[in-house]
């Protein structure tokens, strides 16, 4: 029986693959970005070279991805309840997180009022005006007749 692990690392290799196909890459490409010599990808893919860590975080940046743009490529958000030790580890984080600033105060009592939110969107309006104003008119469109 094949392990967990083993299963994942084929998965990640699949992965590779597809998005080297897809970003319009070809394995040699990629070695050469990376200085690996020719076919190295190839031994790494078929198994003969054991997938590391760095491989995958070496590979997606010779496509142009960061590790974590890969990663979530790879692991796209699931729709399935997470696990107990990842709620776990969810919940101690969220204690650790800072909470989140109250939302700014007017800064007069003024604005509060009826009058005072109807001059503060007619000075919004007018600014949008002014703006609409200052942008150059496109060229008239030719009817088709």
């Amino acid at each position: 029986m094949e392990s967990t692990a083993k299963k994942e690392a084929d998965r990640i290799i699949g992965k590779l693959k597809v998005a080297i196909r897809l970003l319009g890459f070809t394995n040699r490409e990629i070695e050469r970005r990376l200085g690996y010599t020719p076919s190295y990808l190839t031994r790494l893919f078929s198994g003969q070279i054991e997938l590391r860590f760095e491989h995958i975080v070496d590979i997606a940046r010779a496509m142009g991805l960061t590790a974590d743009e890969f990663f979530a490529f790879a692991y796209p958000a699931r729709n399935d309840p997470p696990s107990e030790a990842a709620g776990q580890l969810e919940a101690l984080l969220e204690e650790l997180r800072p909470s989140p600033r109250p939302p700014k105060a007017p800064s007069s009592p003024a604005e509060l009022t009826e009058e005072g939110l109807d001059h503060r969107i007619a000075q919004i309006v007018q600014s949008h005006i002014n703006l609409l104003k200052e942008r150059k008119p496109s060229p008239p469109r030719k009817r088709k007749p």
